[in-house]
């Protein structure tokens, strides 16, 4: 816990005091949108009320309550609604999500679980094959690998004999979900002086949609398990070659039997890499090519005995294989592509030689754009280390130089480069509250909740999702961002084309990207109409009853698991960064969204029009301190953290 230097004050009640007070001064007399607008400001404190008046918008944090509940209450009150880039980018989060959900469950579960069983059948066949002893134990060290995968996805399957006891002994491990411990199949590994002894299998706890149902809860242990266990390179204090012979096998399975089991696992390893991300560790594919060049095309799996070939394949792969010591992760091929994000290699250049201390949220924002972000860089004297400002200078480069293809290359890089269309800073034309630096800084926060979704799928399907409201009409008021709406739009279709590839895209999950889509069009166009000079251009009524439909889908949370209170909101907290060498972890989350009324002009006067923002949270623990996702929401509500101190900049009690 590491509290603020200034700590917002917040209201006591998880109600929204100011549409409350607004609602009762209506039915007194009557709505007329400029009145109620000019009303609304009645329930804020004479401090928030000075904001409003003095930049035009004024944010105000709340200690209970979603994003769908703001609307709700808006709505109710009959006032005209601000629909932020904040929901958008939740919601679209969101909608992600429900399309990952969907294609798991539809069609991923079922086709892991098939070549899970081809391949524990065709290890089983190696095994027996197999001449050379060394060769026979990776056989059957992959036939318990592959039957872990199975076993977790079939309840009802049963390991044969010959990997019975390390399949067994390994599953204890995953059902438990608690300790750091050596694997029993994949035994050691060359970090284990850095990262700890083998693996934490605490790593197996599902969160998210993945503790929806058993169903997932299989799934996601039986992925986690595909990604996390690498096949690695014999390197440090381990000498032992196994893991390398292990995945050669596998990459020799899968080209057997013409190919039909490689093209599955490239029909299912695809779509989740772009979603997942990727570290650049190797690929089954790239073992085989790689193995073709050294051991020939359909080569003997005794051929895998020759230890002076062996050395000649390893070699090769180091070559290609990301360095751990800059990645802390194994080298070598894992069966899946393992979750990754961009910022941390970002965190592990910009960090001290020492290797001591933590990034922050703000090295990431200040290399998109943000110039807030590079001003709190800049005071906390950050560029004051030789070794950040170098690194600084150096990633900033190489960002500028990226192009479009680099920019979108998976899901994570794609948001960065929707999030960048917003911290490069507000659109010629935009209004005057948006061209203040207390925006800026609101901005900032947007973007760091935005990015910090994206290490945890928070949210899970419900039939509430299907709700939707009534359209509000009136004056209201759209944050024009249009290079952010489209961007956001390009990354959906860039994700229908995945699917649509690799055979996962039906007809519903199509037809609800495409009406995703034509929403963002349709913010996109009127934001560019508005910049424009079209400031009499009201929200169109259908979007308004859409947008709450997804704020609605957005808010419904997943953990702990049967919890459906929509209105409360989907708090999360989760690790942005390990530090191996101190033990320390950098912690970011969100918690209740704040409330955001904004003076705009809308048919020839002001308007004051309301909606809600993203709250962020970051702050360091230790490994043994930090809170669990199940203790985050308890903790947030009750004010033990607080938000970093650069929110003061935006936020008004």
């Amino acid at each position: 816990m590491a509290p603020a230097s200034t700590r917002p004050v917040t209201y006591s009640s998880g109600r929204l005091i100011v549409v409350a007070a607004t609602l009762v001064a209506l039915i007194a007399t009557g709505f007329a949108p400029a009145r109620a607008a000019d009303r609304s400001a009645e329930g804020l404190s004479p401090q928030a009320r000075e904001a409003l008046d003095a930049r035009g918008f004024v944010a105000v944090p709340q200690t209970a309550g979603g994003m769908r509940g703001i609307y709700e209450d808006v709505s109710a009150a009959g006032l005209p609604p601000f629909v932020t880039t904040d929901s958008v980018l939740l919601t679209t989060h969101k909608l992600l999500d429900r399309i990952l959900y969907s294609i798991e469950d539809a069609y991923v579960y079922d086709l892991l679980e098939e070549l899970s069983r081809e391949l524990v059948r065709l290890s089983e066949e190696q095994y027996y094959l197999a001449t050379d002893s060394r060769v026979k134990e990776a056989a059957r060290r992959n036939s318990a690998f592959f039957a872990v995968g199975l076993s977790l996805l079939d309840p009802d399957y049963f390991p044969s004999e010959i990997a019975l006891g390390l399949t067994e002994r390994e599953l204890e491990l995953i059902e438990e979900a608690r300790a750091v411990s050596f694997s029993p199949i994949m035994g050691p590994t060359p970090l284990d002086g850095v990262a700890g002894p083998g693996e934490d299998y605490s790593a197996y706890t599902p969160t998210g949609h993945y503790a929806s149902s058993d169903r997932m809860d299989r799934f996601y242990r039986a992925v986690t398990w595909y990604r996390r266990m690498a096949f690695a390179l014999p390197e440090g204090r381990v000498e032992d070659p196994s893991l390398t012979i292990q995945a050669l096998l596998v990459a020799r399975a899968l080209e057997s039997e013409a190919g039909v089991w490689l093209e599955l696992w490239e029909r299912l390893h695809e779509p989740l890499a772009f979603f997942a991300g990727g570290a650049g560790d190797p690929t089954v594919r790239d073992y085989i090519e790689m193995a073709d060049e050294v051991f020939g095309e359909e080569f003997e799996i005794d051929a895998l005995a020759d230890d002076a070939k062996l050395l000649e394949f390893i070699e090769h792969v180091s070559q290609e294989a990301p360095a751990h010591f800059e990645t802390h992760q194994l080298r070598g091929m894992r069966f899946l592509a393992q979750r990754f994000y961009p910022d941390v290699p970002i965190f592990d250049r910009l960090a001290d030689p020492e290797g001591s201390g933590l990034g922050s949220t703000i090295d990431v924002m200040a290399l998109l754009g943000s110039r807030t972000a590079r001003e709190v860089a800049e005071e906390r004297d950050a560029f004051g280390s030789e070794s950040y400002r170098r690194g600084f200078e150096e990633i900033e480069l190489e960002l500028d130089e990226m192009t479009y293809d680099e920019w979108t290359r998976d899901l994570s890089w794609s948001w960065l480069h929707s999030l960048g269309a917003m911290l490069a800073g507000p659109p010629e034309g935009a209004p005057a509250f948006m061209q203040t630096s207390a925006w800026d800084a609101k901005v900032l926060s947007t973007a760091s909740a935005s990015w910090a979704c994206l290490r945890d799928g928070c949210f899970v399907p419900s039939a509430a999702a299907e709700l939707a409201g009534a359209s509000v009409a009136g004056a209201g008021f759209i944050e024009p961002y249009p290079e952010l709406y489209a961007r956001l739009r390009e990354l959906l279709y860039q994700v229908r084309d995945h699917l649509w590839n690799h055979y996962l895209l039906d007809e519903d999950l199509n037809g609800a990207i495409l009406r995703y889509c034509e929403f963002l069009t349709t913010l996109e166009r009127w934001s560019v109409s508005y910049l424009e000079g079209d400031t009499v251009a009201r929200v169109p009524p259908e979007l308004t009853a859409y947008h709450r439909t997804l704020v609605t889908i957005a808010d419904t949370p997943g953990v702990p698991r049967g919890r459906t209170t929509a209105r409360d909101g989907a708090f999360f907290v989760s690790v942005a960064q390990t530090n191996f060498a101190t033990g320390s972890d950098l912690q970011v989350g969100i918690g209740p969204p704040d409330l955001v009324l904004a003076r705009v002009p809308l048919g020839g006067e002001p308007v004051v029009c309301s909606g809600g923002a993203l709250s962020f949270y970051e702050f360091a623990s230790s490994g043994a301190s930090g809170p669990t996702a199940r203790e985050w929401a308890a903790l947030v509500r009750d004010g033990v953290y607080d938000r970093p101190e650069w929110a003061s900049r935006y936020l008004v009690p």
